[in-house]
Order: structure tokens, then C-alpha cells, then sequence
């Protein structure tokens, strides 16, 4: 688990401690427990939901319904203010008048004249402004809860994920040590790196690695093709490595599903893999995302694995 997971983990989970038990921690604390907790994660949309209800709303048009209030002539006001300002009106016990206004499209500044919007007004009072603030509290808790979630399932997803690695790092050193020292240093510089040149590098050490592993499993001699189950030739030349991984298989297995399965899976990683290395020759326009990198990587272990695992049933 990397640091930045471990400390999301922490601050999720002190946000709920203090939700759950009651303790003395304020909506406009945990709002800004909350706010570093998706700062860290880069959650981009709740940063800016954070920072709306910690400074307050400049556009009447991002203020959420639950800040909503109606009166009797069914004319509403959308409450701006930010947080902090809510908890000190609450404390007063006294009620706040509001205008009505039309949701201007324009920022909320001191000099936006209401004269034009005004339509009636609004009392809003202690049992609003309470209501206000125990909807961003159980917000704050639901949204920590659906966080939290997601990092440990994420975690549980790289628990199963590593499993698979220390099998293919223990046998693939043995039958490849030149793909298993590209694959060990590709998985390095990834999880050190997040630059984009780094990205494009992993896919292209995929590739390699690919290769490496075909050489030492099926290397190429005077054959030129062969045939696979479906009684059709395929070339297995020195760049066709999937054609030869998929041939070593054929040899070393007489079952029909698992030769269709690691047949369909490589062929699936190296049409991945060559679209990702079409996409880095475009340009800097269409740049690798980490996504793709870590799916290259991730993709190239799992197949790997079951190759390695199906050579040692037989």
C-alpha cells in the first residue's frame, strides 16, 4: 500500500470516527478533513464541492437544493453562505430575512445589485440553518463511506494482483530472466513515475517482454508457420511473438479450452499493446494516460501467469 492510500485511509476513517461518535468536531472541521482527503486523492469535483461549502457559493446556479428554502407564496432562496458563517447564525438562535431572487447566471459579488430579482422574502432560522448542517454531515459520512470503499477494494484488487506478480517474478526468472529483469524494472519505474514519456515506456516494455518470452519459450527455427487448432497456418517469424507463445502452448497442452483461452488473451494483450504504441507515435495530443500504462502492465502479468501456470500442469 503506497503512503498516499495509507494517509487517505487514515482521514477517511477519522472523518467517520468523529461522524459516529459524536465528538466535538464541527461540519466546517470535517468539511475541511473532507476537502484534504479528496485534495489528496484528486477528486477534482468534490474539491470543488469542499471549497464551495467552506468559502461559500459565487454562483446562485452551483448552490445544491438541500440549501433551498421556500415561503409561502412559493418564491425560494438558494443560501450562499459558506459554512462556518451557517454554524455561527445557528448558534445566535435568531431567524435571518432573506430576498427571494431569479438564479442569476453571473458570480455573487458585493457590488450584483438584487434590486430586479427581488420578488419577496424568506425567514430562515435556527431549525434551517441545523438542517442545512446535518445534511452536509450525513454528505461528508456518505461520500468518506463510498471513498473508502473504493480504496479498499482497490487494495483488495492489488492484493490479488500481487499474488499473481510473485508467482510470475519466481518462475519467470527461472525459464526468462530477461524478460523477468524488464518486467521487474518496467513495474519500478512505473509505480515511481508519473510522467507520460514513463507511461509510454511501460507499454513499449511490454512488448518486449513479450518477445524475450517467446524466444525462450519457442524460439524461432526453419518452420515458418504453423498450424493452429483451426487448421489454418500463422506465421511465427521473429516479430510474430504472440504466434509463437501461442504455438508453445499448443505443444504443451492437449486441452482445447485452456489453448482457446491463453489463444483469445494474448491475442487480445498484443492488439492492446500495439494500439497503445499506435497512439504514443500521434504525438503529445494523445498522450498515454497511467491508466493505460498500469492496464499494460497489469495485463501482461496476468497472461503471463496463466501461460507459466498451464506449462507446469504439463
Amino acid at each position: 500500500m503506497t503512503r498516499k492510500t495509507e494517509e487517505a485511509i487514515k482521514i477517511a476513517e477519522q472523518i467517520q470516527e468523529d461522524i459516529l461518535h459524536e465528538k466535538e468536531a464541527s461540519t466546517q472541521t470535517l468539511l475541511r478533513q473532507y476537502y484534504s482527503l479528496v485534495t489528496l486523492l484528486d477528486k477534482d469535483d468534490e474539491v470543488e464541492w469542499a471549497l464551495n461549502e467552506l468559502n461559500g457559493y459565487r454562483l446562485i446556479s452551483k448552490v445544491p437544493n438541500y440549501r433551498k428554502r421556500t415561503n409561502n407564496q412559493n418564491r425560494h432562496v438558494l443560501i450562499s453562505n459558506n459554512c462556518g458563517m451557517i454554524e455561527g447564525m445557528l448558534r445566535t438562535g435568531k431567524n435571518y430575512t432573506y430576498n427571494c431572487i431569479e438564479p442569476p447566471q453571473t458570480p455573487l459579488t458585493k457590488k450584483h445589485v438584487y434590486s430586479n430579482h427581488i420578488a419577496n422574502t424568506v425567514s430562515v432560522g435556527a431549525r434551517d440553518f441545523f438542517n442545512i448542517l446535518n445534511t452536509l454531515t450525513n454528505l461528508i459520512y456518505t461520500k468518506t463511506q463510498q471513498i473508502l470503499l473504493e480504496i479498499k477494494f482497490g487494495k483488495f484488487e492489488l492484493d490479488i494482483f500481487e499474488e499473481t506478480r510473485k508467482v510470475v517474478d519466481t518462475e519467470l526468472s527461472k525459464k526468462c530472466p530477461k524478460a523477468f529483469e524488464k518486467l521487474t524494472e518496467a513495474y519500478e519505474d512505473l509505480m515511481k513515475s508519473d510522467s507520460h514519456l514513463a507511461f509510454q515506456q511501460t507499454a513499449h516494455a511490454c512488448r518486449v517482454i513479450l518477445k524475450d518470452f517467446a524466444d525462450a519459450t519457442f524460439p524461432v527455427g526453419d518452420k515458418k508457420t504453423f498450424n493452429d487448432f483451426d487448421g489454418k497456418p500463422h506465421p511465427i517469424k521473429d516479430d510474430d511473438y504472440i504466434n509463437r507463445i501461442i504455438a508453445c502452448v499448443q505443444e504443451n497442452t492437449n486441452s482445447k479450452s485452456d489453448r482457446e483461452f491463453i489463444k483469445n488473451s494474448l491475442i487480445y494483450l498484443g492488439n492492446f499493446l500495439k494500439s497503445i504504441n499506435d497512439l504514443a507515435s500521434i504525438g503529445t495530443h494523445h498522450e498515454i494516460s497511467k491508466e493505460d500504462a498500469n492496464r499494460c502492465l497489469i495485463y501482461t502479468y496476468l497472461v503471463l501467469g496463466d501461460i507459466i501456470k498451464l506449462l507446469e500442469k504439463h
